[in-house]
């Protein structure tokens, strides 16, 4: 496990509120609510395909990822992740897709006992503040970095 620099240490460890963001949940909600009228108006049999795509979608890795509400933490010994009153797990960043307004992190369990497990999370810039986003950027660019492996050109 590679930690990221000291400097943003000093403040001791940090971690993020997971939680999905208002703006995407009303926009969900309205395009699913419109989509749902738009159906019915043509056959009020046709709004079943909409709660069977809801169900199915909300099963997928992409819904968990949206839908996740925890605490995500960094400290100098890496990444964990806890999911409502749930213990801990280290985690080991894998990947991350940096968005005009989220940031999706791709990680990789660190069970001793198992099979490690992937998991994504979402965290969006409208539910953190400017300094807290800023610092988590510049962590999981730092921690990318330094666990790419080296070319020996």
């Amino acid at each position: 496990m590679f930690a990221a620099s000291n400097v943003f240490m000093a403040q001791g460890p940090l971690s993020w509120r997971v939680r999905p963001s208002a703006g995407l949940l009303s926009f969900a909600a309205l395009t699913i609510g419109t989509a749902t009228m738009a159906l019915g108006l043509v056959h009020w049999a046709l709004m079943s395909l909409v709660a069977v795509f809801l169900l199915v979608w909300r099963r997928t890795r992409a819904a968990h990822a949206l839908l996740a509400r925890g605490q995500l933490a960094y400290t100098p010994a890496g990444w964990s992740y806890q999911a409502g009153a749930g213990a801990p797990c280290a985690l080991s960043l894998s990947r991350a897709w940096l968005g005009p307004a989220f940031l999706t992190l791709g990680f990789h369990g660190l069970s001793p006992t198992g099979p490690s497990q992937a998991l994504e999370i979402t965290l969006f810039k409208a539910t953190l503040g400017p300094h807290s986003w800023q610092r988590l950027c510049l962590l999981v660019a730092q921690d990318l970095q330094f666990s790419e492996p080296r070319s020996s050109v």
